[in-house]
This record gives structure tokens, sequence and C-alpha cells, in this order.
């Protein structure tokens, strides 16, 4: 129920007889406006001398008898005219109201009180003039009570000129009241506004109106004033012929005066009146077309003025509101989220002529507050405590802000900005919340470029900083969706069994490549039917199938023996799911194949991740020397950077020659050198030195295959770019630790693999070379078993995410790698006492010297980053217990 509807239900409403009360209702009103007429009328005879009390006494009684006879025709006529709306009230006293009774009452209602009036002026003004000289006829012929021409012409002229108009104008104004309070619940009941209003209600405005009130007011009065005083002249001299002329000239000049005065102060007050409200409705019907360009101009110090006001008030924001549906519109098609932030913000300092806007969002892990956006500071991250300053006051207290000046607010961090070098004058400061009301962050508008923000501002930024959350929670539901898709898409990119999904028709839908090569000789069956992949006769798999989704109960097949419709037999461990959508309706089915092979095809899959000699010395000494061990390995994680954006720009089939050609370069280095190739994960290459049979090298192997695949790539770079294709870069980093090493799985899948905190670490130092900029990345506990003459240069004390405990990280530089200090004995030296500078925290001395680093080898990443650290430190130090320590809280 809406507001109307409400303040209307809390009227006194008819009960069930409401339908004869409006007939009632108006009959009364009638009535007390012809009581209005009548005591008027009466008055004007009382207070004209030419009438006697004999006289106005026997017309009063017998205008008693008359009166009924013309009342009656008025009534018949108003319960004509008020039909509709009792229809209305009585249907909806039934419960079968509808809209089209509603709007029939609406239209009756609306035009009812000029009914009223031409109901006055053509029905009951002639009856008024009937009855009265009715009246003087009745006194004359059956009570001898004699009127003069002179009193009829008055009588006649009181109840048509005087009598009439005031019962009007009384009955009008009643009965529009009356209207206005049985609108209010007829109206909601329209279901808005009803086209039909401008072709069926009559537009009585406002300027006739008032024309005709200071008219019948004024002009009437003097105009029988004047005539009054002319007859009764002509009674005292012996007849209208003996007035003098002078008293005709006098009496028709004060009158005319009188009359033109009367007549230009009602057109005067009129046209002010209409002209108000010419211009309202005027730009009402611009704004009802679209256009909000224009707005009022206040010209007079009365009610008009603040009606002018409210009215461009509500233009403006009618304004602000299009323009922000207009940004958020053009950016409906971002889906990125940094950029999306960047351009909202960027809107809403434009709105708001503010000179910067910022998004600070919220890091649980360091209770900080972080600028996720800052204009003006894109390239630079600001964080401080999530309860500091205004942003955190307002993220606190989860209320906005508003500031007109800064350095006066003991809340302010004067801190951001010395940091920023910029100065902040004023400042609007929001809550971001979350759907279910969590505080995820603030939007800031600092230093309105006129004058200070205020209200209006402040619904403004409100509403871009929903916007802004609306962005986050999306981004958040987008990243998760994305990373269950590419988890599931891995998983079954790099299950070694054969996986295929169908529908319930046996459509394949998905499989897999191992899928595809066992059952389909390489071919992608996707969209045909799974019987296809069968020889004849192989009905069991497809008997399963059907089973399964009929009844949804899984289904395992052991060392299931059939025949592919290429001819291939095929020995596997079948397994069928029924797959069901979210409402538990089964939708398809999902078979698995677990192809089991024999000693060939065992030395076959070996020879995949084991050089020619290991796998020789594997199948002499028997499986048992792929059981599980706790040993000393040296792990290798090799990864191609930015293989998305490479990957976009060529098509499948190149994709696939260009990784087979960078795979068989790297697994040649790693064989070369006695390693094991663990497993291919995507783009990237996992290796392992000193296993199954451990030596004194392993080390040493690891780190010349991380080198020879450097060099390797380099060799292949070179062929790209005499084809005019991009070159292809690479990280790789090198870790030694005791693992478990050795077959792990279930009796019927198993892979030899190496599990441990030493493959986790190796994994998270490759994923560092791209922030140093460095091609192969070792440990400490690699360097200390590196045997060999190979350039070594300490980088960082680092801390990976998921540990506690630092590792001290080495770059490895190649004589002919692409390395800013390849073979520069002095910049390697330089580099390391800078470094011993920045440990010792001697920000100054640290700065000065990575600058001039910077300087000489401008390419020189590690540099370029203890550089901006020690700047950082030197601003804000850090705290008392610092170890030296990075911490890196992403893998």
């Amino acid at each position: 129920m809406n507001a109307t509807q409400s303040e209307a239900s809390k009227e006194q409403l008819p009960g069930e007889d409401y339908r004869p009360r409006v007939l009632w209702d108006m009959v009364w009103l009638y009535v007390k406006a012809s009581l209005v007429a009548v005591a008027a009328f009466i008055i004007l005879l009382l207070s004209d001398d030419q009438f006697t009390v004999q006289q106005v006494t026997a017309f009063m009684i017998a205008i008693c008898i008359v009166v009924p006879a013309y009342v009656f025709a008025d009534i018949l006529v108003i319960r004509i005219q008020v039909a509709p709306i009792a229809r209305y009230f009585e249907s909806k006293e039934n419960g079968t109201a509808d809209r089209d009774s509603a709007v029939k009452a609406l239209i009756c209602l609306l035009n009812l009180p000029w009914k009223s009036v031409i109901r006055i002026l053509t029905v009951h003004g002639p009856g008024a003039g009937i009855a009265a000289g009715a009246t003087i006829l009745i006194l004359r012929l059956f009570f001898d009570t004699p009127f003069t021409a002179i009193q009829t012409g008055f009588v006649l002229g009181f109840a048509i000129v005087f009598a009439t108009p005031a019962h009007a104008i009384f009955e009008f104004f009643s009965v529009s009241r009356y209207c206005e309070r049985l609108l209010r619940h007829v109206w909601p009941q329209c279901g808005g506004y009803p086209p039909e209003l401008k072709q069926e209600v009559v537009q009585l405005g406002l300027k006739p109106k008032l024309i005709v009130l200071i008219l019948f007011v004024s002009t009437l009065p003097i105009l029988f004033l004047a005539t009054s005083i002319i007859f009764k002249w002509g009674e005292e001299v012996g007849g209208m012929s003996k007035v003098p002329p002078e008293i005709y000239i006098s009496i028709g000049t004060i009158t005319l005066l009188c009359l033109i005065g009367g007549t230009s102060a009602a057109l005067v007050m009129a046209r002010e009146v209409g002209s108000h409200v010419t211009d309202i409705l005027g730009l009402m019907q611009n704004v009802e077309g679209g256009d909000l360009s224009q707005e009022l101009t206040i010209v007079s110090a009365d009610e008009y003025m603040d009606l002018y006001r409210g009215f461009n008030v509500m233009i403006e924001g009618l304004r602000s509101e299009i323009e922000i549906l207009e940004v958020t519109k053009e950016l409906s098609g971002e889906i990125h989220l940094d950029a999306l932030l960047g351009r909202l913000m960027q809107s809403a300092a434009d709105l708001l002529g503010a000179e910067r806007s910022s998004v600070f969002l919220y890091d649980p892990k360091t209770d900080e507050l972080w600028s996720r956006y800052a204009m003006g500071m894109e390239a630079e991250e600001i964080r401080f405590p999530a309860n500091l300053g205004i942003a955190g006051e307002v993220f606190q207290t989860s209320a906005p802000i508003q500031v007109n000046d800064a350095y006066s607010d003991p809340r302010f961090n004067e801190e951001v900005d010395k940091q920023t070098q910029f100065k902040t004058n004023n400042i609007l400061c929001i809550p971001i919340l979350s759907k279910s009301g969590a505080r995820v962050g603030v939007t800031q508008v600092i230093n309105k470029r006129e004058g200070s923000f205020n209200n209006r501002d402040l619904q403004r930024l409100t509403a871009f900083t929903a916007q802004v959350s609306v962005s986050l929670d999306n981004a958040q539901l987008f990243d998760e969706v994305l990373e269950i898709k590419n988890y599931n898409e891995n998983i079954l990119a790099s299950a070694s069994d054969a996986i295929v999904t169908v529908e319930t028709d046996g459509k394949i839908i998905k499989i897999n490549e191992s899928g595809k090569k066992l059952l389909a000789k390489g071919t992608d069956p996707v969209e045909q039917n799974i019987r296809e992949l069968f020889a004849d006769g192989q009905a069991l798999v497809i008997e399963t199938m059907e089973r399964v989704i009929r009844t949804g109960r899984s289904d395992i097949a052991p060392d299931f023996e059939f025949t592919t419709s290429s001819g291939d037999i095929v020995s596997a461990n079948v397994t069928t799911d029924a797959l069901a959508d979210a409402e538990g309706t089964v939708i398809g089915a999902l078979l698995s194949f677990e192809d089991l092979s024999d000693e060939k095809r065992l030395k076959s899959s070996m020879s995949r991740y084991l050089s020619a000699e290991i796998v020789d010395q594997v199948m002499e000494g028997g499986l048992d020397a792929l059981g599980g061990t706790d040993q000393e390995v040296s792990v290798i994680f090799s990864d191609i950077r930015s293989f998305s954006t490479i990957a976009e720009e060529l098509s499948a089939t190149e994709i696939v020659e260009m990784l087979n050609d960078f795979f068989t370069r790297m697994v040649d280095e790693i064989f070369a050198n006695n390693g094991v190739l663990d497993k291919f994960i995507g783009d990237a290459i996992m290796a392992i030195f000193g296993t199954p049979f451990p030596a004194q090298g392993d080390a040493d192997d690891a780190v010349r295959t991380a080198m020879g695949m450097c060099r390797a790539l380099d060799e292949m770079n070179a062929e790209r770019a005499a084809r005019g294709l991009p070159a292809i870069m690479m990280g790789v980093g090198v870790n030694s630790g005791r693992a478990v090493v050795g077959n792990i799985g279930s009796p019927k899948r198993m892979e030899y693999t190496v599990i441990g905190d030493a493959v986790n670490l190796a994994s998270r130092v490759e994923g560092l070379t791209k922030y140093y900029g460095a091609e192969v990345l070792v440990t400490e506990s690699t360097k200390q078993l590196i045997s060999g003459d190979i350039t070594i240069r300490e980088l960082d004390l680092i801390a990976v995410k998921g540990k506690d405990q630092p590792d001290v990280i080495y770059e490895i530089i190649r004589p002919d790698g692409p390395s800013a200090m390849a073979e520069n004995a002095n910049g390697l030296h330089s580099f390391a006492e800078a470094l011993k500078l920045y440990r010792t925290q001697n920000w100054a001395s640290a700065i000065s010297s990575f600058e001039k680093l910077c300087e000489q080898y401008p390419e020189d990443i590690p540099s370029r980053i203890y550089l901006d650290r020690s700047q950082a430190f030197l601003l804000n130090s850090p705290a008392e217990d610092w170890d030296g320590v990075w911490r890196f809280d992403t893998k």
C-alpha cells in the first residue's frame, strides 16, 4: 500500500450505505449553497427601503412553497451527474471494482465542480428567476401584496445577478473540496495517470477562475448599486424622465471607472497567477519530454519564489540522476574491475567538481585500508591502518563524513598528503558496504573546486559508491566462477584417464585429450553420439550408461575390455556417474576410462618422464625402485611468462605447435642432465634431480639444466624472430631439500612424483622470477650444493606465502644471458654493498647507492626494487623488530 492509500484509509470512509451518501452529500452541499444564495437575496431585499417588511415576509413565506418545484429538478440532475461515482463505490463494497470503473469515477469527480456550475447557471439560475417571478405573481393574485414593476425587476435582478452567481461560486468550491477527499480513494485504483483524462476532463484554469471571482465580488455589486440609485432617484422625482442628465452622466462615469478598475485588477491578478502557472507547466512539459537543461527564473519575492526554488532543486536532482544513469550505462560493458573503478571514480570527481577521487579497500590480513584506485596516484599503493584518519573513521563507523577544512580536523591523517605531495582542503568520504552489509572499504572525493561539499554531493557519491559495491561483488563472483572453471578444465586437461560427458541421448558434450587418444584416435568427437566410438557388439558400455542415466546410480566396471570403432582393443576401468542439475534432475552422464597397460606400455609411459638410461635401470631393478622414499632432491619449475597473452594471438594449431617445440627442447635438456620429467602443468614444467637414483652432483645438474633450458629458449627465439614471431620469455626456479618420492595413487591409478615443502618452495621461487626480472632463481639450499664455476648474485631474504621461515634467494647469471650484471664484477660488488646498507637500515646511503646502480644499469630490476623500498622506508620506517625479510602474500 502506498502513502496515498495509507492516508486515505485513516479518513472516515462511508460504510455499506456509501453509494446513497454520495448523492445525499451532494444534495446537502446544494442545499447549503442555496441557503447562502437565499440569505444574500433576503439581505438585499431588507437593505432596500423600497420593499416593506410585509412584502419581504410574504415573499419569504411564498418562496418556501415555490422553491421545492425547481429544487426537485436540480436533484434529478445531481443524481445523473454522480452516477459513475456511486457505481464505483458500490462495486468496491461488493469486491468487483476494476480499473475501468475507477477511471470513470475519477473523470466524474474531476469534472463534477465544473458541471455543478453549469447546472446552477443552466438549470438552477433560470429556475430561481422563474420561482421569484412566480412568487410575486402568487402574492399579487392571492395575498393582495402588490409589487411595482420596478420592485419586480429588482427581485428578478437579485435572483439572477446575485443569488445565482453566489450559489454557483459557493457550490463550486464546496464540491471541489468534497471531491478532493474522494479522489484520494479513487486515484490509487487507477494504476497511474490514465490517458483518458486529457480527452474527457474539462480543465478550468486558474486565470478564468480568478477573473470570474473578482468580477463577481467587485463589478456586479457596483453595477447593481448604480442601477438601484437611478431607479430610486426616479421614484423620488416622479419618474425616470425627470432624472437630470447630469445624474446619469455622474453615476455612469463612476460606475464605468469602477467597472474598468475592477476588470483591470481581475485581469492583472489573473495574468500574474496565470504566468507563474504557465511557466511551471511549460517546464514540466519539457521535463516530460526529456529536456532537463532549463530552470525557472525567480521573478517575485512571494510564495512563488519558494516554489520556483524547490522546482529548480528537483530538476537539478533529476539531472544528477540522469548523469549518473548515463555513466552507469556507459560502464555496463566494462568487465575489468580496475578499469571500471577508475572510470567510475573519475566520473564521480567530474560530476562533483572534485580534484581527486579514490577507493580504499580493507585488507583483513593486515587490518589496513589500501588504495585500489587513487586518482593521480595510479602507479603507487597507499596503505594505512584501518582506524586511522577520516577514511578509517568512516570505515569503522560505516557513516559518511564531510569535512570542509581537513587540516583543522584532528582525525585527518597528514602523512598521506606528505606521501603523495598533495594538499587536501576538503573531503567527502562514504563507506562501501557489501550486499550483506559487511564493510568493504571507503570511497572519497577531495577538494571541491567551487565551495564545499553539500548534501547533494553526498547523494551523488552515495550512488557512485553503490555502483562500486556492486562492481566489487560482481568481480568477486566472476573470479570465483572463473577459478572454478579453470580448476575443472585443468583437472580435465591434466587427467590421464579418458573422460567423456554426454547428454541423456548420448551426444558427446566434452571429452579430454586422453579420451580423444583412447577412444577416437586423437580426433574430436564432440557433438557425435558416444555409440559411434565403439565397434558393433560393444553394447555393454552403452547399456551401463543408459542404466545410470535412468536410475541416477553410479556404476564401476573394473578391468573391462572393449573394442573402439577404429579397431583398438582397450582394457580399462570404466566408471559411469550420473550428471544432475541444481534441482537434482539427471541431464547426462560422465564416463571415465582408466587405461590399464602392460609392461611395454609401462616402459613407454616411463620414458615420457625418465631418460632412456634411467628407464632401463628401473625396468631391470623392478618397480621397487619407484617405491616411496624420503630423500634429498633438487626440483626445477619453469613457466612461460604471459602465456595467456601469447595464446590470444595464436590459433589452437599454432599454440600446440609452439608448445610441442618448446617442450621438446626443454625435455631434451632435462634428460641430457639425468633429470626426471615429473609432469607438464599447462605451459609449466616440473623436473626432479636425484631420483630414483641419487648422485653427488644432482644440484649441479639441476642448475646446468636451468641454464641449458634458457640457452635452448634463446635458440628457439632466434628461429621465431627469423619467421617474424614474437619471443617467448621463461622463468626457472630451483630448490633442493628432502621430499617424498615414489609412485603415489591407487592400485588402479598411480603417478611417479615428488611431494613435500621442497617442491612447493621451488614453485614459489619460480613465480618470483618475473618480479625480480631474473631468468633463474635458486634457494640457499641449492646454492650450498653447487660446486661448479657459476656467477651468482644474492637477491633477497624472502618468506613466501604459506611459510614463516625465510629463505635467501640467488640469481644465476649466465655469461651469455640478458642480465645487466652479466660479466660485470664491479656491478655485482656495488649491488652487494648497497644491499648491506639496506639491511642495516642506512636508507639514505642505500638510496644513493641504488640510484647509481639504476643509472649505470637501467635494465636491472632488482636495483630498482631496492631503490623503491629504501625510499618507502625512509618515509615510513619499518617496525623495530624488522629483520629484513620481504614477505609475499601471493603465490
